[in-house]
């Protein structure tokens, strides 16, 4: 009898370790797929942190951040560098699919992409973590700049809004712009592939519902910058699809007549998804390729084109589009 109670308390206890150990794993594996994607965001976030220009909060975190994490002006000058290869080699991805017409239907090419871009932002958390070290205090320190930017520039972006609605007949949202580098000079890409399509003369890429809405060649936007002394651009014309989308035309209304938003129609008139993905992980803060969304650009601009307006050879920042030539 006593064997007998031996024997059954040690498969009590086995069971009660076996337990513990998947409650374990299973939390541990819940932790790492809710810590993972923090710090995929806060990496990417360095570019905007570092390469952002015009806004003066964003300039006043940058020397907060170098001192939190004492970091010396060598260790800045290198995780700049680092924020900027990483941005512009993703950028690059991204364009150079958008440029092949099959790979946005065929998934095994978008399924090559997003492969490319997880090795790319693998790479790039590997540098950043042997700058940085502990992950758990830059991800809350970037998350705690996130959040008290998005405030900031959601107070200017209700005042550009009213201030637009002041100027009847004039349609223009305030959206954070990039670069990229376009095959083409003086041009932007926004996230409608329609607006690409009709511009580049190919009509048949346009299905045959959207044609008479898209039936133009000669869509353009205005922009005026945020930078000290301002600057702008007029008749800039959209020849590409990004940064982040292709089918969010979001300076349209949902339901609107002709043009109506597509996708996306629960978020307010002039914000980009991905800016709503950025910033409250909207869309589970991720592309429709399932690519993670780490920054919040409605609009790039080519390279030629940000050197006029006057950014850096890698800067980045807030404007004003004008979209009344767009449908």
């Amino acid at each position: 009898m006593k064997r007998s109670l031996r024997v059954l308390s040690s498969i009590i206890l086995v069971f009660a370790l076996c337990l513990s150990s998947i409650v374990f794993s299973s939390t541990f594996a819940e932790e790492k797929t809710k810590t993972k994607p923090n710090y995929e965001q806060a990496a990417g976030e360095l570019y905007y942190l570092f390469w952002c220009e015009g806004e003066e909060n964003v300039d006043k975190a940058r020397i907060e951040f170098q001192e939190a994490f004492q970091l010396s002006d060598a260790d800045i000058i290198d995780l700049k560098q680092l924020a900027a290869d990483y941005y512009f080699a993703n950028s690059d991805l991204w364009y150079s699919m958008q440029n092949d017409m099959s790979a946005n239907t065929d998934i095994s090419k978008s399924m090559s992409f997003k492969e490319n871009s997880t090795k790319l932002m693998d790479n790039y958390i590997g540098s950043i973590s042997r700058k940085l070290g502990d992950s758990d205090e830059f991800t809350k320190w970037m998350a705690k700049f996130i959040a008290d930017d998005s405030a900031i520039q959601a107070k200017k972006n209700k005042e550009f809004s009213e201030q637009s609605l002041a100027r009847a007949g004039t349609r223009a949202c305030r959206v954070y712009a990039t670069q990229f580098n376009a095959n083409s000079a003086n041009c932007v890409a926004l996230p409608d592939k329609y607006l690409k399509f009709a511009n580049l003369g190919q009509i048949s890429d346009i299905p045959t519902k959207y044609r008479s809405t898209y039936s133009g060649n000669d869509y353009k936007i205005n922009i005026s910058t945020e930078l000290s002394p301002q600057t702008s651009a007029y008749g800039i014309k959209v020849l590409e699809a990004g940064p982040w989308s292709i089918d969010d035309n979001y300076w349209d209304s949902a339901g609107s007549l002709p043009s109506s938003r597509r996708m996306y129609t629960d978020l307010a008139l002039g914000k980009p998804m991905a800016q709503a993905a950025y910033e409250t992980g909207y869309n589970g803060g991720v592309n429709y390729l399932g690519r993670t969304i780490t920054n919040r650009a409605g609009v790039d601009f080519s390279r030629d084109l940000a050197t006029s307006l006057g950014y850096s050879s890698n800067g980045s920042g807030w404007v004003g589009i004008s979209t009344d030539r767009l449908p």
